[in-house]
């Protein structure tokens, strides 16, 4: 991966994208309009970059479809806005969570590192995924005023589906109202191969991917089906970061 370029995100957070469907949804409600006018909406006086940059970022949040007569504004974005009066608005919580899981890196972050890390730490781990330095900065940025703004609207809990369930986190990413499980005792450290592990782990699988690279994966405290779909989301999580080539604020798709 080239080291100018980073996985795609979208190029704003999720308040300021709400802040731009309001404008569009104040001139045209349910109408169709152009991605030009959109534009227009937005504070913009061309379709340029920054334009573009920024309609495809509500594309990304879901506030956009598009049919033969041009773009309107999908029906979470309508919901959005209608009830923004409304306090503690189910219909509105629900819509602002659905925009922000539906970024896969958000949703990716999220599984993996909580609602609330640091973003000094969150830039770091984006680098090592194969973000630019500044892709990782602005990327980190716009997914924390993100989470921030789900956590106001959900009185500060972020739910995320997994396994087919909700679970309720707070911001930090811990479960809500489940007791800590201690986990069983440690066995012994034990050398497995040319390294050894901590005391703790152990080895849960290990095996050939070609010729030339191996795998092995350790593991402590108890492992079921929920931790092992979790790690199936994370590694595939990883592997459409560094397989996307595509620059993090690519222009709009005509």
């Amino acid at each position: 991966m080239s080291s100018n370029r980073s996985p795609r995100y979208p190029s704003i957070d999720l308040g300021d994208a709400i802040a731009k469907i309001e404008k569009v949804f104040n001139k045209e409600g349910r109408a169709p309009f152009s991605k030009e006018v959109a534009a227009g909406h937005c504070g913009y006086t061309s379709w340029n970059g920054s334009s573009a940059k920024a309609v495809s970022a509500l594309k990304k949040y879901g506030f956009l479809r598009e049919d033969n007569a041009g773009f309107r504004l999908t029906d979470d974005a309508i919901t959005i806005i209608a009830n923004k009066d409304i306090p503690n608005s189910p219909d509105r919580k629900e819509a602002i969570k659905r925009a922000a899981l539906k970024v896969e890196l958000f949703a990716g972050l999220l599984s993996t590192f909580g609602a609330t890390p640091s973003e000094t730490n969150l830039t770091a781990q984006l680098i090592t995924k194969g973000f630019s330095k500044d892709g990782a900065a602005k990327a980190a940025r716009a997914y924390l005023a993100t989470m921030e703004l789900v956590a106001r609207e959900s009185n500060g809990k972020i739910e995320v589906e997994a396994d087919g369930t909700d679970e309720e986190l707070r911001q930090d990413g811990a479960k809500v109202d489940e007791p800590q499980k201690q986990p069983p005792p440690a066995p012994p450290a034990q050398r497995t191969g040319d390294f050894q592990m901590v005391e703790g782990e152990r080895l849960l699988a290990d095996g050939l991917l070609s010729k030339s690279s191996k795998f092995r994966v350790l593991v402590s405290g108890q492992i079921g089906v929920i931790e092992i779909e979790r790690l199936i989301k994370k590694l595939e999580f990883d592997k459409e970061i560094l397989a996307d080539p595509d620059d993090s604020e690519e222009e709009f798709d005509d």
